[in-house]
């Protein structure tokens, strides 16, 4: 009973804590360790959910995931924005097969990305935009502090001390379900931009004359292509990820700090990465 009370203390104090920060810099109490964690064992959720997660089949599609693993790992071992836990973190991307416009990440650096967005887009540098983006939220911990947020006192006893087994896998698939509508900040929108132009930035060319692999602004061509669209399309992504104003001149204005690194587009190649695509 003494421990029960010490340890409501203890996580009352941190979400008085965490009230009273900025709402966009709150403070993440989990320990990397535990965040590991969770994103492993969120994962598992979410490939024993096949009904609201249908994994594409690596087997099945080896192509398409050879295509989308080269341009994370392209990201992740980019040489001018290290990731802050590169080595830390597991790090893998996974194919959703359903036609939503979205793409998430849980916490541990475990990535989801929906056939649905994969085949809305036009560039492969769009992609490594939008994917740099949901790295960003996973390495800058975006993630983790958005499910505190949301899940409060109940998910932070159960991830720090884990007693009630059947509760912790409840609490778990409830976050499954729900993890792909986490809602992020307008700042960590901005920070993740600002990083994926980084990441991007830092991706080893293949082609003389390019200072990079994929051109910086691919997340900006993304925006535009949403702009373009207008309400008539369904913007799932946009619930999760508030739009903002001026983000594509947001994006312009970091890749300009960075001295205007010019990268490829790869509009050809991704072009035929689309006919892969089930």
């Amino acid at each position: 009973m003494k421990r029960i009370v010490k340890v409501t203390l203890i996580l009352l104090g941190v979400i008085l804590i965490t009230s009273n920060c900025d709402e966009d810099r709150g403070f993440v109490w989990m320990p990397i360790g535990q965040e590991k964690m969770l994103g492993l064992q969120l994962d598992s959720t979410i490939k024993a959910s096949p009904s609201d997660f249908p994994i594409l089949d690596r087997d099945q599609y080896s192509q398409v995931y050879a295509f989308m693993d080269e341009i994370f790992y392209d990201i992740l071992n980019n040489s001018k924005e290290p990731l802050k836990y590169k080595s830390e973190f597991q790090w893998k991307l996974t194919i959703i097969e359903k036609d939503e416009l979205n793409a998430f990440a849980a916490p541990g650096g475990y990535l989801y990305f929906y056939t649905g967005l994969l085949k809305y887009l036009d560039k492969t540098s769009e992609v490594a935009g939008v994917l740099g983006h949901e790295m960003a939220h996973a390495d800058l911990r975006h993630s983790a502090r958005q499910m505190q947020k949301a899940y409060g006192l109940n998910f932070a006893a159960s991830i720090l001390f884990g007693d009630d087994k059947s509760q912790l896998e409840q609490i778990l698939i409830d976050i499954g379900s729900g993890l792909a509508a986490l809602q992020f900040s307008r700042t960590d929108e901005y920070q993740s931009d600002e990083f994926s132009v980084k990441y991007l930035a830092g991706t080893a060319p293949v082609t003389a004359g390019y200072d990079c692999k994929y051109d910086p602004r691919g997340v900006a061509g993304f925006f535009q292509k949403l702009e373009e669209a207008g309400a008539s399309e369904p913007l799932e992504i946009l619930s999760t990820h508030p739009s903002g104003e001026n983000r594509v001149e947001e994006v312009e204005a970091i890749w300009e700090s960075l001295g205007s690194p010019q990268g490829e587009s790869f509009e050809t190649e991704y072009a035929a990465f689309k006919a892969l695509l089930p």
